[in-house]
């Protein structure tokens, strides 16, 4: 089972993007956040395998949450969710490594398509000790 937890600050999406979560059998959602303060608390409390992270929050952005899980080499992996479309935003999330970015308002096909892929990469991080370039592959 993958642990993850949301960061959003919006109650309804959160409770959207909680149902969607609730929905694939994969996954298991094991705290929510609307701040960065209580990410972090969630984050170094429950080390999930992910978190869904929204950009814009109320006293932080997601960006330096990423940024900071980078800094501090955390094994933790980061789909973003936000309404952020601008390309300095969207290559920041990129370079910060968060393996996917959906853009607000998104449908359950694809979040259920972000989560699959995820799903596949990080079965093969954590099952096997060597990996092929096909097992590298795991978004094809």
């Amino acid at each position: 089972m993958i642990n993850a937890i949301i960061v959003e600050d919006d109650p309804m999406v959160l409770e959207v993007n909680k149902g969607f979560l609730s929905r694939t059998s994969k996954f298991s959602l094991v705290g929510t956040a609307s701040t960065g303060k209580e990410a972090w608390e969630l984050i170094e409390t429950k080390q999930p395998d992910l978190v869904l992270l929204d950009v814009y929050l109320p006293d932080t952005t997601g960006l330096e949450v990423l940024y900071e899980l980078r800094s501090r080499e955390m094994p933790i992996d980061v789909i973003m969710i936000t309404a952020a479309k601008d390309v300095k935003t969207a290559q920041k999330i990129v370079r910060y490594g968060a393996v996917d970015y959906l853009v607000k308002p998104f449908n359950y096909d694809r979040f259920e398509r972000a989560l699959n892929n995820y799903a596949k990469m990080w079965h093969k991080f954590t099952k096997y000790e060597v990996i092929s370039q096909e097992d590298i592959d795991w978004y094809k």
